[in-house]
């Protein structure tokens, strides 16, 4: 079966949390989350060398954006635009709800939006609808200068739908601990290289129904990715001069003949659904509630599968049908957009390029960017783990150039 998907919200993620979600969701269906939640508290803690605190009551509210809910390969070539990462997120409030009506109301107007037009992120757009070009809105500067005034956080996870897909390369082979290179800096090249050359690396998977290799093509499997991996050009040299530890590992691979989570999956079938990141957040944090823009395909299969922890039923969520009706899933619209646009931004650009493009912004974007990274900065100060980022270094390292804070 395919394996479900638990992402922790900081770039340098390690084999030990990975080996917790294999043995929750390869292995056995997991019925109960209370083993998960216990071992991703110790796992923040010991990373962030300070207790952070899952028991606090929030009031999350969510939209999403980029959700595809499927991701796969059709004719070899991918289902989806790869820049594209799956984002779901954002406002979060102390467990009371703040009265903000008057204020919302007077933000609309000066964004030129009548009363009873629901906020959507298109309708603050003065240009180009990409992510420079709401930089440049100043109806986008009133909209963080807005929820900084109210004393409003913001929270988000991101699912990298094209990374996600080739990570259980890496991790499918029991070399990913016996060599001394970080793994999530295997996957990173891995990632870049396929990046790069999207077409020759779908080739390969293509070509072996990935990700289900069976065991008499895995050295055939990892051979064809090091040939493919001395073609591939225009790699930043920040990562072409660290190719070869990426080739010997494959090397190794390719002899144990077996990719324990490449196995039984169905062929060219990458993401399943994103059900993960929605029930993630309703368990962690357990005395929250959690208020989701509708999704019938998440709600059908929680509603199949309900989400239990310590041997009780969960309810504290709902899904809602009109957003229109609830400013804080408006807000989150908009959130949600513009994190979704500054990904797609940043995965299109080379890493040695950020700075020269940040240095070419006008007052205006730099401005917003500001506003921004405070914005985020004052959010994960309040809590670090509103964050939920994947493990790709690449969009990692992109992401503190540009922002200026880690992500």
């Amino acid at each position: 079966m395919k394996r479900g998907f638990i992402c922790y919200p900081i770039a340098r993620t390690g084999s030990n949390e990975r080996k917790v979600e294999k043995i929750c969701f390869h292995y056995v269906i997991c019925m109960d989350y209370s083993y998960v939640r216990e071992a991703a508290i110790n796992f923040y803690n010991e990373i962030n060398g300070e207790y952070l605190n899952f028991d606090e009551k929030y009031h999350f509210f969510y939209d999403e954006t980029n959700n595809i809910r499927k991701y796969s390969i059709k004719n070899g070539k991918l289902s989806y635009d790869k820049s594209a990462d799956f984002v779901l997120g954002g406002i979060v409030l102390s467990s009371s709800l703040i009265d903000i009506n008057n204020n919302f109301r007077l933000f609309k107007e000066q964004v030129d939006i009548e009363n009873g037009v629901e906020l959507k992120l298109t309708r603050l757009s003065t240009g180009k609808r990409d992510f420079l070009g709401y930089l440049s809105s100043t109806k986008v500067t009133a909209f963080f200068d807005f929820l900084l005034k109210e004393n409003i956080y913001v929270h988000y996870a991101v699912l990298d739908n094209f990374f996600f897909s080739l990570v259980d390369i890496i991790d499918s082979s029991v070399f990913i601990t016996l060599l001394n290179v970080d793994p999530n800096f295997l996957k990173t090249l891995l990632y870049v290289y396929a990046y790069k050359d999207t077409s020759g690396f779908l080739a390969i998977l293509w070509k072996y129904g990935y990700p289900n290799i069976y065991n008499k093509n895995v050295e055939s499997f990892c051979l064809d990715l090091i040939k493919w991996l001395d073609t591939v050009e225009g790699v930043p040299e920040s990562y072409s001069n660290y190719i070869d530890y990426l080739k010997k590992f494959l090397f190794l691979t390719k002899d144990t003949r077996e990719l324990v989570f490449l196995q039984g999956n169905p062929e060219r079938i990458l993401i399943e659904n994103y059900v993960e990141l929605y029930t993630r957040p309703i368990y962690m944090f357990k005395n929250s509630f959690h208020t989701f823009d509708s999704e019938k395909n998440i709600e059908k299969i929680i509603k199949i599968d309900p989400i239990v922890l310590y041997g009780d039923r969960l309810s504290n969520f709902e899904f809602i049908n009109k957003s229109e009706d609830n400013i804080f899933i408006q807000l989150s619209d908009v959130f949600v957009g513009l994190l979704g646009k500054m990904l797609i931004f940043l995965n299109e650009l080379d890493i040695d390029d950020i700075l020269e493009v940040k240095g070419k912004l006008n007052k205006v974007q730099s401005f917003n960017l500001e506003l921004l990274s405070e914005l985020l900065l004052s959010s994960f100060q309040k809590n670090p783990v509103f964050k939920n980022f994947p493990t790709n270094l690449d969009i990692y390292y992109k992401t503190n150039l540009l922002i200026g804070y880690k992500s």
